[in-house]
Formats: structure tokens, sequence, C-alpha cells
């Protein structure tokens, strides 16, 4: 798969795109939510792998403009946040996964969704 990763943490994002290449995925990570909106209208993405808490706009708001546009995409949204708002649980195609995360509960998910 295609996946896009959007982290403003550069060590998460490098550490999620290493996982998943491992994987033989084809990953674009990118730090910010903004750049990560552009790219998505220029190039077909598989799967988008979303902080929640980043400066710009949130992973919240991301998940929002993506849906605006695409409507079949599957997104994780990746947080450390204990409690997510019910509109964002309640996006369609969109699975939660809390911080820490382990290797196999991310390949788990990509089973999941893809």
């Amino acid at each position: 798969m295609k996946i896009l990763v959007v982290d403003d943490e550069a060590g998460i994002r490098e550490c999620l795109k290493e996982m998943l290449e491992m994987e033989s995925h084809q990953v674009v990570a990118i730090g910010n939510p903004l750049i990560a909106l552009s790219r998505m209208k220029k190039e077909h993405i598989d799967l988008l792998i979303t902080d929640l808490r980043m400066p710009e706009i949130s992973g919240e708001e991301l998940v929002t403009r993506v849906r605006e546009s695409n409507d079949d995409i599957p997104i994780i949204v990746i947080t450390g946040e204990l409690v997510i708002s019910p509109a964002l649980t309640a996006v369609k195609g969109l699975k939660v996964m809390h911080k820490p995360l382990h290797i196999n509960e991310l390949y788990e998910s990509l089973k999941a969704v893809s």
C-alpha cells in the first residue's frame, strides 16, 4: 500500500515509516498536516496514518478535511489521548490506536483496514 504518515514528531514519524517499509509498503512521511492535505490532492494514497495532536491543524481537523474529499480512504489515528471525541470515533473507516504503539498491533490494524 501507499501510506501517508502525518506526525509532527520526527522520531515517531520516522519510526512508523521504517516499520511500515519493513512490511514492503511505500511510505510518505510528512510533519505538517497542511502539506499532507496538499499532497493527498496530487497523488493517490491508500491509507492515512495521523497523529491527533499537531500544530497548524489537529489530526481531527485533518481527518475531517480528508473525509470531505475522499470518503473511501482508510484512516488510522494514533494518539496518547485517553478520551477521543465522539465525532472522531464516528468517522467511517477510521481506527484509533493508542500510544505507545506495539508493532504487532500496527500490523494487525493494517490488515483490518486494507
